[in-house]
């Protein structure tokens, strides 16, 4: 299991600075077909650093039940012969997460962010 995500595009530098929101919004968009009037970005980042490599998280809700938005997900993967993911899965809790092929750095986030709640 993986987050929609991405490397920021040429196109998400603004006025000589990374749009890194920009860049995950449009990652969103790319991969799941949810847009910005789709979700509200929280403030801040979360920085994840990993064995390998180093995610900044931003967290997103939206106002849809999980189960309305797993649906449009679906239709959307559906109706692209090259989509990027396969599926999507809902998770609300970390104990929703075991068994799950996740990689390490996601699973802290999730149960730090779980923690929170």
């Amino acid at each position: 299991m993986y987050f929609p995500a991405g490397t920021p595009d040429p196109q998400d530098i603004v006025e000589g600075r990374v749009d890194l929101e920009g860049s995950a919004i449009r990652e969103l968009a790319e991969e799941t077909g949810l847009t910005e009037g789709d979700i509200r970005s929280e403030d801040g980042w979360t920085i994840v650093i990993g064995a390998h490599r180093i995610a900044c998280m931003k967290t997103v809700r939206a106002s849809e039940p999980a189960a309305v938005l797993l649906a449009r997900i679906h239709a959307f993967l559906a109706r692209d012969p090259h989509s990027e993911l396969a599926r999507v899965h809902a998770v609300s809790s970390a104990g929703n997460c075991e068994g799950l092929d996740m990689p390490p750095f996601m699973l802290a986030y999730l149960e730090a962010a779980f923690a929170k709640t």
